[in-house]
């Protein structure tokens, strides 16, 4: 990803749901393209994107002849499977104020989170008006404030004492 937000979701409708949001510096598609299947996902501009993209014969010859490269991308690729497990640990089993709480402090740079409640839902497997009730409990325990498309962490430590 050079520039934008990109979403990966399964599903459509009702049933969608957000799998990752891509920013600027992030790799997606290299686990498919090695192992010679289509991405489990589709993907959609949340913003204006551009992407760089390498074939397999491309990439394959890069990760030959760049040993270095070989193991930033490797590590990158570790990184992303821990990150997955990760959240998927943390969202099995908790109240969805906690999921969103977490996601919310995963999801932050500089303590503002630039997505829609629509995906913030659909990452969370849950209906939007779910969603909006916690946010709304949120906003009124002055945790949050909620922009169009962003949303401020106001109280940090107040979000992760509901992420417990």
């Amino acid at each position: 990803m050079r520039q934008g937000r990109l979403e990966l979701a399964v599903g459509s409708g009702r049933r969608r749901v957000v799998v990752d949001v891509l920013r600027p510096g992030d790799v997606d598609g290299d686990i498919p393209l090695l192992l010679d299947m289509p991405p489990p996902y589709t993907a959609r501009a949340l913003t204006d994107s551009s992407c760089l993209f390498l074939d397999r014969q491309a990439f394959d010859r890069l990760l030959a002849t760049h040993p270095a490269i070989s193991r930033r991308w490797l590590s990158s690729v570790a990184q992303r499977v821990s990150a997955s497990q990760s959240r998927l640990i943390g969202l099995l089993g908790r109240p969805l104020a906690a999921q969103l709480a977490q996601l919310l402090l995963d999801e932050a740079v500089e303590n503002h989170v630039e997505l829609a409640q629509r995906t913030i839902a659909a990452m969370l497997g849950v209906q939007r008006p779910s969603i909006n009730k916690v946010i709304k409990d949120f906003e009124r325990d002055q945790l949050i404030r909620v922009g169009y498309a962003v949303i401020e962490i106001l109280d940090e430590a107040g979000l992760r004492a509901r992420a417990q």
